[in-house]
């Protein structure tokens, strides 16, 4: 058990700093490798009761997993606003851009 918490307590410890400069990809690979620490925890607790110092140990990692979770929503706001954005500039660049028939024929009289 005390090799699994200190396993999940380095993992989100390892994020906790890298988690501005952190990829989508990497936050994945983070939330299925903290996933499977998580389970196998789970696991180990329900074989056998945990002891007063892993409910502590717990706790703080619970504690930070809200703070992975605020940043990442903070970078799910970020990601949001840049295809809002995106999608803006699109729609008013379109405006501007005149769609002409492609069989239009332009007549010239001669007098």
């Amino acid at each position: 058990m005390d090799e699994l918490l200190t396993r999940l307590e380095e993992l989100d410890k390892q994020m906790i700093l890298n988690r501005d400069e952190a990829s989508s990809e990497q936050w994945l690979d983070f939330m299925d490798h903290r996933q499977q620490l998580v389970d196998m925890l789970i696991q180990r607790a329900e074989a056998s009761p945990l002891a007063p110092e892993h409910r502590n140990r717990l706790a703080s990692i619970q504690m930070n997993e809200d703070k992975l979770r605020r940043s990442m929503e903070a970078q799910k706001t970020e990601a949001a606003n840049w295809l809002q954005q995106r999608g803006q500039a699109k729609a008013q660049r379109n405006a501007y851009d005149v769609v002409y028939a492609s069989d239009s024929v332009l007549m010239d009289r001669r007098r």
